[in-house]
């Protein structure tokens, strides 16, 4: 259930305030300015861009995105708690504390996180497929290359400490670390819920919530296992509709995601980022979903019995005028769309692709005309309706 509380009528009179003022997506993809009013589990309450006042049905919001995105130096900053339901923390580790690790994020000061729950720790938001390897001892990989193996018994801001097989605990500076792979649960990881609502932070920290409640300017989240967090409404990037019609392609995991350079140089897809880590934007719009690669590039996906229709656009940044490659979609390994030689400076059409009964599709962007060239290509906004 989701649930937000009324705000109060001088937003009416006095104009729309600053902090709830948000771009509304519908299912049928389109977009329009509004003030958040207040939310439940069937409606949410808009004041439209003349002030009146407007119910939505639930079932047809897709997201709610903040009009102007905020500037937040929090962004970006700090390391990435992944978590088995999706959950993305950028913060900072405070400790172990029973079977949680504490770890602090900007804005919402110290959250505790369930140790079954969390897959490993990350220098960023990159797709690393190892996260979700079954493996009986936790792992470090340092900036050096090795690999050091044991049992995390703590974390700190500064250091982790690791105690290998018959050995004793020893400290290791968290600056030194790459990643931190954390090991299965002996009866392997409880299954994740999809999360109803999925809130996304200025700092680019996500959280799916079981519901959220609004009061003024401080929001309350509500995660799926853990206690009420508070945070304030300018906190917040977007509010997802993720147990809608709609499932953005960037929160699903690819069953494969390979990047193949020309010569040499490593570009791994980026979710919600530029494939080099910057928002998504093109031209004076900028985007809260999409993916960001290099060519050549492959991503797999497994599909659900559920899902109905892939839809996309994709674009390369004006500014890399070099870039020139061939897009493709498949379904199970069929070709469905292709464009040959797509350059910079055009957002293709809307695709929308009836999916039928296939079990995978994969999204290709291959070499073009000029090797791999300033070969950055966007997936703008890729999704799935699902019936």
């Amino acid at each position: 259930m989701l649930v937000c509380c009324l705000l109060t009528n001088p937003a009416r009179a006095a104009g729309p305030m600053i902090d709830s003022l948000f771009t509304l997506t519908t299912t049928d993809f389109s977009e329009r300015p509004v003030t958040l009013v207040a939310m439940n589990d069937s409606v949410v309450t808009i004041l439209t861009a003349d002030l009146k006042q407007q119910d939505v049905p639930l079932a047809d919001v897709v997201q709610l995105t903040r009009v102007v995105p905020r500037a937040d130096t929090t962004a970006g900053q700090g390391l990435v708690l992944a978590l088995a339901r999706g959950d993305r923390l950028i913060g900072t580790p405070r400790r172990i504390q029973g079977q949680s690790i504490v770890w602090a994020v900007p804005g919402m000061g110290d959250l505790s996180v369930p140790i079954e729950q969390t897959l490993g720790i990350l220098r960023d938001a990159t797709f690393d497929a190892r996260l979700t390897e079954t493996r009986a001892e936790d792992e470090i990989t340092l900036a050096t290359g090795d690999v050091l193996r044991g049992i995390v018994t703590d974390v700190s801001p500064a250091s982790i400490s690791l105690m290998p097989t018959g050995g004793a605990a020893q400290a290791v500076a968290l600056e030194s670390v790459v990643r931190i792979l954390l090991a299965s649960p002996p009866g392997g990881r409880p299954e994740s819920k999809a999360a109803p609502i999925t809130v996304r932070l200025n700092s680019q920290s996500v959280i799916g919530c079981a519901k959220i409640e609004l009061s003024g300017n401080v929001l309350t989240l509500t995660p799926l296992d853990g206690r009420p967090i508070k945070t304030t409404l300018d906190a917040i990037e977007s509010i997802e509709h993720t147990g809608g019609k709609v499932s953005w392609l960037s929160a699903r995991t690819p069953t494969l995601s390979q990047h193949t350079p020309f010569f040499s140089g490593a570009f791994p897809a980026r979710f919600d980022r530029t494939v080099t880590g910057g928002p998504l934007r093109f031209g004076s719009q900028t985007f809260a979903r999409g993916i960001g690669v290099h060519s050549r590039s492959k991503l797999v996906y497994a599909l659900s019995p559920g899902d109905a229709v892939f839809r996309t656009r994709f674009a390369i940044d004006p500014a890399f005028g070099y870039a020139n490659v061939d897009v493709r979609v498949r379904l199970d390994d069929k070709i469905v769309h292709e464009t040959k030689g797509f350059g910079a400076g055009v957002m293709s059409d809307v695709l929308s692709l009836p999916i039928n009964d296939a079990k995978t599709f994969t999204l290709e962007v291959d070499f073009g005309q000029g090797y791999d060239v300033q070969d950055r290509l966007m997936w703008i906004e890729p999704a799935i309706v699902v019936k």
